[in-house]
């Protein structure tokens, strides 16, 4: 193995999504007050929230999200897009505290670069860069030179289709059977399983016969170092 990937939520930070997601939208409502209707931004945010997570091939996920956005509410992206950039410098860490450092997460990662791994975190890149930089920081893993950080800016495609997983392999240059799959989710994370990558399920519980046909292991997140010294 000479490549690690590992989720964010749930994996490398404790965050309740069904907690979190309804706090975010709320602030980010808030935030476009001005401009669109907080009753109405919900919907239009799932729709192009939605348009990003169907094939779009050789389009970046940030452009398919806005224009559908913004043929969505009518808004205009120079007069929009500041104020997303504001919210996610200035808004969006009050949200730290919905959130908990994973117990072991460093200690894994130091391990790993000390020996050379590359690795990458892979995130349903559904939002911004800096928004996932912020929750990196929120759960103290992101000093860490990661040879990819995967966002709306950068991917064509999103969790759990193949084309994500061929993507982030081209990008740090490693084939699948080099590679480690980490994460939380059976359906998006373990789906890197068939594109012939290795998967790594974290979990406290017991997998069910046709959950483990995508899953190579299973355990708590300090569990991968003893997989990774087999």
């Amino acid at each position: 193995m000479n490549a690690v990937l590992f989720d964010l939520d749930g994996t490398l930070l404790g965050n309740e999504i069904d907690v979190f997601m309804p706090q975010y939208f709320n602030l980010l409502a808030r935030e476009f007050a001005p401009y669109y209707p907080p009753a109405k931004f919900g919907s239009a945010l799932m729709e192009a929230t939605g348009a990003m997570m169907q094939p779009h091939p050789g389009r970046l996920n940030k452009d398919v999200f806005w224009q559908v956005f913004l043929a969505r509410t009518e808004l205009k992206y120079d007069e929009i897009f500041p104020l997303t950039q504001r919210f996610y410098r200035d808004i969006f860490p009050r949200l730290a505290p919905l959130t908990t450092p994973v117990k072991g997460a460093t200690d894994l990662l130091d391990a790993l670069f000390a020996k050379g791994y590359t690795v990458a975190v892979a995130t349903n890149p559904l939002f911004p860069r800096e928004a996932i930089l912020e929750r990196l920081r929120w759960g103290g893993v992101d000093q860490y030179p990661f040879a990819l950080i995967t966002s709306y800016e950068n991917m064509h495609a999103t969790k759990p289709y193949a084309e994500y997983w061929l993507e982030i392999l081209e990008q740090i240059r490693c084939p699948p059977d080099e590679t480690l799959m980490v994460g939380n989710s059976l359906s998006d994370d373990m789906a890197a399983k068939d594109c012939g990558i290795f998967t790594y399920y974290v979990t406290d519980g017991v997998l069910t016969a046709a959950d483990s046909k995508r899953v190579d292991w299973a355990g708590p997140l300090e569990g991968v170092r003893s997989i990774l010294n087999e």
